[in-house]
């Protein structure tokens, strides 16, 4: 099996997943914090300059259905209009003040 390295490709960062925990501010937040910060050092042992990620406070997978992009590719989308948004997701109701907390933690 081929290397990437052997096609000239190079990973200079990678996207990694927030954990839950985390963003919803549990009792897991602290575990996944440690998580991340072992991500970190592995990143940095591996050579890569960054690590990219979301923390976003949101319905997990809340999208509408898929739009088409450029070149006929499909897209995830968001259509507020098109979202039942009568009943609260997991999440709950998050304040933007509760969120910036939580990233700040």
């Amino acid at each position: 099996m081929a290397t990437a390295a052997e096609y000239g490709v190079s990973f200079e960062m990678i996207h990694i997943v927030i954990p839950r925990g985390v963003i919803m501010a549990d009792h897991t937040r602290d575990q996944g914090i440690a998580e991340v910060c072992s991500w970190i050092e592995t990143a940095g042992r591996c050579g890569l300059r960054g690590l990219l990620y979301s923390f976003v406070v949101q319905a997990e997978g809340q999208r509408t259905a898929k739009t088409r992009g450029r070149g006929g590719t499909d897209v995830s989308s968001f259509v507020f209009d098109e979202v039942g948004n009568a009943e609260l997701t997991a999440m709950g109701r998050v304040t933007k003040d509760e969120v910036f907390e939580r990233m700040a933690y």
